[in-house]
């Protein structure tokens, strides 16, 4: 028998065909790193496992007679070349490739794939390679997680997959059959906010990210996307993707998506299913807009078992994703729009524009880039910003929009005719503020910041963060003087942080049963709270609901904190009061809060009706209350708070070598950023480069090499817990972090300092620079520092432990007392008996009396 057996390779070649079956095909780009093409296989097999081991996703594959070994598939370029620097840094000329496949449209795009082994071993899976392709077989090698898997071929249909497993089985191998959706193993299904180059559009998905089950007849789900309003919108859908229990009725169960409350979209439940539902843009909204998933789910026709059976259950997948497809729109040369088009909200990253220095610029001209840097934080808080600062005369110009810091001085002369003479004259004291459209390319912008002083520096960064002032700068130049008058930075009245301030508006739920709705609030990450944190949600709900059974549940970052009865007599204005718990807190400032409605009507209990007029509404002046005090015991992850004063960077210090690299430059500004993202307000900031350390500074970050900072090691060494040997130019092991071979690694170290904190920021080289500067800055890896020290090897593994003694003395102790966390009660509940209740219960205890007294006589 003739074996159908369809490399990776080959799927590319054949996909570019529309297969018979398929009605709408679409054509999809993914990039991969081509790390060789050998005619030896133990070449092939040295550099598979070496890209294994170093945990990128590497696949093995025969090409006629040589083996073609790469990594990936990234669905955006800017992944793939992370992907490429990775393996060129392992010391191989890798290059970057792309394939285009032929999929289907709004549907899964399945392959059947023959599996035959997964090893923990290298030898054992390259063995089986090799027996395999001696069979002629379409045989790879795919590096998954900490194991290899050993697969036949990508077969279109489950039987030509079987024709296969069952020759292989002749052999003497064992196996079975693998049904996967390609459109996951290409990454077609994460986030992309990278430019299509034929259609001139961006894309944009939020993902649900965590599986959200719904139990009994009815579930609810809500979350919520954001819309640019500088975004025009060209098409939107939704990406379902669920699964049911086995069990539940296909017909009549249901599920229906709705976008900010209309329905869009019904459908049968399937056993799983995904499928792609388009959405009208007329309903998407500027700002944020919310998609709720109601299911209706059957199991039997029997009253009471909807309700009652755990098997009735349903699954939305945490893949499920909004896409939004969108044109940017057009940019006048106006400050008015500012930060458009330099930052463009909403985005992962949101920042499109670089950095732009003079080309020796002054610690005064630096500073203003780390002002700067903050203030771009603060304009997006939830998104990663990579900052890329270029220097005059030494970088391509021609792609991106530019912001430029200078100082009069030492404006190049090429933008000095940009300025009136009598302009100019003003920067000797004055901030202004310039855009132009760029020469060097006319879709894109520059925006000048000329240096006047830093107090009319920071004002003009100021100015820009204050939405009520831009939208009076019509012109295209501005002066900002020392006399310029900003509005006070809103505060928190009361500790408060409110949905309304979190950018959320009221959210109604409608119907019976479970209905779920996710918020996520910030709060700085050096508030420590006291005793009485609490959540205040503000409801109105139906008054024809069940109030013996109807409740609302909340949950603080998953842990339930308490549940409350709703009441007919506060329907139209109800506040619920829930305690903080020990377990609730975060140490990263970051608050998920979820509310759980459980609604039911009178005679519901084994009904399946449908009422609109059931219903409950979370008020958006709902909000958490966060008394504090000063939080001492700071990690790593939570690093920010050390130069947080509340929600104030009052005074920034920065440490570079006297003779930095861009890449320590490029880490200072992206974590200065970072800061800004915790901050509602800015004083100076000021960049110290130097051989030594400055003097009378308390709290400060040091950014160096042991290339460009060997000087300052000499001095550091005092204060770090992990000390650098000069002499061996390697970090020194401790019994904490044992350490063998330190070439490319990176060290991060909060260290006591003074009457402050210093965080130290260093690596062995640039290598070792990048990943430090993506664990200090990045949301999906912050987290992981568990430490006041991390040491980061080149593969990005990471170790971490605690140094300082007070900080482990501290680690342990409630942060609420006993009374708070264990004789907590809702303060605004009470237990009622109802007039119906009571009356009820006399009745049943009169006629019980009777009946004894009836029994009593008789005998008698």
């Amino acid at each position: 028998m003739k074996i159908k057996s369809v490399s990776l390779f080959m799927l590319v070649i054949i996909m570019l065909f529309p297969f018979s079956t398929v009605q709408a095909l679409s054509t999809h780009n993914v990039y991969y790193v081509q790390a060789g093409i050998f005619g030896q296989l133990e070449n092939a097999n040295r550099v598979f496992n070496s890209l294994h081991n170093s945990g990128l996703t590497a696949y093995k594959q025969p090409l006629g007679k040589n083996t073609t070994v790469f990594v990936g598939y990234y669905s955006t370029k800017r992944e793939a070349e992370s992907a490429l620097q990775q393996v060129n840094d392992l010391g191989y000329q890798a290059s970057l490739k792309l394939a285009s496949f032929r999929l289907k449209k709004y549907q899964k795009n399945t392959v059947y794939t023959v599996q035959l082994g997964v090893f923990s071993k290298e030898q054992n899976a390259n063995r089986l390679y090799d027996n395999l392709r001696g069979y002629q077989y379409g045989v790879q090698c795919v590096s998954a997680d900490k194991y290899i898997k050993v697969q036949v071929g990508d077969y279109s249909t489950a039987a030509e997959a079987n024709d296969v497993l069952n020759e292989i089985l002749k052999l003497g191998y064992s196996g079975f059959v693998v049904e996967e959706d390609l459109n996951h193993r290409l990454g077609l299904n994460s986030v992309v906010d990278e430019p299509d180059g034929n259609s001139g559009l961006q894309a944009k998905n939020y993902i649900l990210r965590n599986d959200q089950y719904f139990e009994g007849l009815y579930g609810s789900y809500t979350m919520f996307f954001y819309k640019n309003e500088n975004w025009n919108l060209d098409s939107a859908y939704v990406e379902l993707k669920y699964q049911k229990s086995p069990i539940v009725s296909v017909e009549p169960s249901t599920i229906t998506v709705l976008i900010n409350d209309v329905p869009i979209y019904s459908e049968f439940l399937q056993k799983e299913n995904s499928v792609r539902i388009k959405i009208n843009r007329d309903y998407i909204n500027d700002g944020y807009n919310s998609i709720t998933f109601h299911s209706f789910s059957r199991i039997t026709d029997l009253p009471c078992e909807d309700d009652l059976n755990p098997a009735n259950w349903l699954k939305i997948l945490g893949s499920t994703f909004v896409h939004l497809e969108y044109s940017k729109r057009d940019d006048s040369t106006s400050l008015a729009d500012f930060p458009y088009p330099y930052m463009i909200q909403g985005l992962n990253m949101p920042l499109d524009a670089e950095v732009l220095l003079p080309p020796n610029p002054d610690e005064d001209e630096l500073a203003a880039l780390m002002m700067l840097s903050q203030a771009l934080g603060r304009l997006e808080r939830f998104y990663n910003k990579d900052i890329t600062v270029k220097r005059y005369g030494e970088n391509d110009l021609s792609d991106s929009n530019i912001i430029v810091i200078s100082k009069k001085e030492n404006l190049p002369a090429e933008y000095i005719s940009y300025f009136a003479a009598e302009e100019l004259a003003l920067t000797n004291k004055n901030t202004v503020i310039r855009e132009i459209i760029s020469p060097y390319n006319p879709d894109s912008k520059i925006l000048f910041l000329i240096w006047g002083s830093a107090p009319t520096f920071n004002k003009a960064l100021n100015a820009l963060l204050d939405p009520d002032i831009v939208k009076q700068m019509k012109q295209s130049s501005y002066s900002i003087a020392d006399s310029f008058a900003i509005n006070a930075p809103a505060k928190a009245a009361d500790e408060t942080i409110t949905f309304k301030e979190a950018g959320y508006s009221g959210v109604q739920v409608e119907g019976l049963f479970e209905h779920n709705i996710n918020y996520q609030l910030q709060i700085p990450s050096n508030w420590k709270p006291v005793d009485g944190a609490n959540i205040h949600l503000k409801l109105r709900y139906s008054e024809v609901l069940d109030f013996d059974r109807s409740l609302v549940t909340v949950l603080v970052n998953d842990v339930p904190i308490g549940s409350s009865a709703l009441a007919y007599d506060r329907a139209h204005d109800d506040t619920i009061e829930l305690l903080l718990t020990e377990d609730s807190l975060s140490d990263s400032g970051n608050y998920s809060i979820a509310v759980k409605f459980s609604l039911y009507l009178d005679d519901t209990y084994c009904e399946t009706r449908v009422d609109s007029s059931v219903w409950a509404y979370v008020v958006e002046d709902s909000y958490l209350y966060f008394p504090h005090e000063e939080n001492k015991n700071l990690f790593l992850r939570n690093y920010e708070g050390v130069f947080l004063k509340d929600d104030t960077l009052s005074e920034m210090n920065f440490i570079l070598p006297a003779n930095y690299s861009m890449e320590e430059l490029e880490a200072a500004a992206a974590i200065s950023s970072y800061l800004g993202r915790f901050a509602n307000s800015f004083g100076k900031s000021y960049v110290h480069t130097a051989n030594a350390l400055p003097e009378n500074l308390n709290n400060c970050i040091a950014i160096f090499s042991a290339e460009q900072g060997k000087e300052l090691w000499h001095e550091i060494n005092d204060y770090a817990f992990v000390k650098y040997d000069l002499a061996n130019q390697n970090y020194q092991s401790t019994s904490e972090i044992p350490l063998i071979g330190t070439d490319n690694i990176a060290s991060l170290q909060l260290v006591p300092y003074h009457s402050g904190k210093m965080l130290i920021v260093s690596a062995v080289n640039k290598v070792g620079m990048d990943w430090a500067k993506k664990f200090l800055t990045e949301t999906e890896t912050i987290y992981l520092l568990n430490g006041d020290v991390a040491m980061i090897n080149n593969q990005g593994m990471i170790k971490s432990a605690i140094f300082d003694p007070e900080l482990k003395a501290n680690l342990g102790q409630p942060v609420f007392s006993d009374r708070h966390n264990y004789q907590q009660q809702n303060r605004n509940r009470r237990f009622k008996l109802k007039v119906e209740n009571i009356k009820l219960a006399i009745v049943i205890f009169s006629v019980l009396i009777m009946g004894i007294g009836v029994v009593i006589y008789w005998k008698r």
